[in-house]
């Protein structure tokens, strides 16, 4: 499961991109909406911002 923050509004910047790719065509917009927690057989696999 995936926790979204729909208010949370945010930078993108490829640098700090969990992904080895940094392709994007959004660097450097401002966008709503971030995930900021995945839970994975009930625990915490990831707690983002």
């Amino acid at each position: 499961m995936t926790i979204i923050d729909p208010g949370m509004t945010w930078v993108v910047d490829s640098s700090e991109f969990m992904s080895k790719s940094r392709n994007t065509p959004f660097e450097g917009l401002e966008l709503e909406g971030r995930a900021s927690k995945t839970i994975v057989g009930g625990e915490i696999v990831w707690d983002g911002f």
